[in-house]
């Protein structure tokens, strides 16, 4: 995975165009209750706060659980 940001929100801020990504892992495919993951993350810089916004969307299915997650995050630089 080349996106840290994910992990660390302050990895956005030295870049000054803002990034789309998204992820898509489909496990066994073919087979009903198999595990997928679609992860969809994008981040704007922000210059007249020194900072950058982003926001995340996760959805994750395996077999009966469903979790879908969205965040949002800024971050400043000092």
């Amino acid at each position: 995975m080349n996106n840290l940001t994910p992990f660390n929100q302050a990895y956005s801020l030295p870049d000054k165009k803002g990034s789309v990504n998204a992820q898509v892992r489909d496990q066994f495919v073919g087979i009903q209750g198999a595990p997928s993951t679609l992860i969809l993350n994008a981040n704007v810089p922000v210059e007249s706060l020194g900072g950058s916004a982003w926001i995340l969307v996760m959805n994750d299915q395996f077999g009966v659980e469903h979790n879908t997650q969205f965040s949002a995050f800024f971050s400043k630089g000092i």
